[in-house]
């Protein structure tokens, strides 16, 4: 082989880390994925309260379209009452 290729192939070659780099890296490499997981479980807490609040919010719009059906149904009530009472006055 000529010098020429000898080079070329050894630069091909990854360098070769020292078991203090490698044992670092592995250290490195699980900090980050603890990271990355405890990213996730914030995310699923926020979620949650995200949900809990919709919830919150759906159960008090149904509480408020039911007294608004309630006062309406009152207001007819009210209404037909009148006119009834109007009836057997002029009557």
């Amino acid at each position: 082989r000529s010098a020429q290729s000898l080079h070329s192939d050894a630069s091909k070659q990854k360098p070769q880390m020292t078991h203090h780099e490698s044992v670092r890296a592995k250290k490195l490499a699980e900090m980050e994925m603890r990271a990355v997981e405890n990213r996730i479980k914030y995310f699923k807490r926020e979620e949650e309260k995200i949900w809990k609040d919709l919830e919150d919010v759906r159960r008090q719009a149904k509480k408020i379209e039911e007294g608004r059906g309630r006062a309406s149904e009152r207001r007819f009530a009210d209404q037909w009452l009148n006119e009834s009472k109007r009836r057997t006055a002029e009557e």
